[in-house]
């Protein structure tokens, strides 16, 4: 998918991690899925390095359709609203198709409402909670460091 963006012209206003990287330094808590296929988890490896803060981890969250809804740990991770589009382009362009689920309630907004409260953004623990016949939701793992 990133060869289709940059061959297409890229984005208008691309941000490079090694420019902005080194003005950041405060904690960062990178919430990434790894099925994301616009940016694979794996071109974090060497972007990480970066960013300049001494408190920084990414955390990595994964796609689990065993219940419903459906939990899948793409691009759209944290877009809850696709409706601007077909869903075939969503599925297509953006990786999937929005919608709210356990991957906003218990990754994304428990960490921005961790990060509220001034907790360590960088020592998070997420629990993911059951399914409805009690079978554990496939957890968050730490990527990096």
């Amino acid at each position: 998918m990133q060869n289709i963006i940059r061959k297409l012209g890229g984005f208008r206003d691309e941000i490079k991690i090694q420019d902005t990287g080194k003005d950041i330094t405060i904690p960062v808590a990178i919430l990434h899925g790894k099925d994301d296929q616009i940016v694979p988890c794996k071109d974090w490896v060497e972007n990480f390095s970066y960013i300049h803060s001494q408190q920084k981890t990414m955390y990595l969250s994964s796609s689990d359709d065993y219940g419903s809804p459906a939990m899948y740990a793409n691009h759209e991770q944290a877009t809850i609203d696709t409706s601007f589009t077909y869903n075939f382009v969503a599925n297509t362009f953006f990786n999937g198709v929005g919608t709210e689920d356990n991957l906003d309630w218990r990754y994304i907004w428990y960490a921005l409402d961790s990060a509220i409260a001034g907790l360590p953004v960088d020592k998070l623990t997420f629990d993911m909670g059951k399914w409805s016949d009690g079978k554990d939701v496939s957890q968050i793992t730490t990527y990096l460091p």
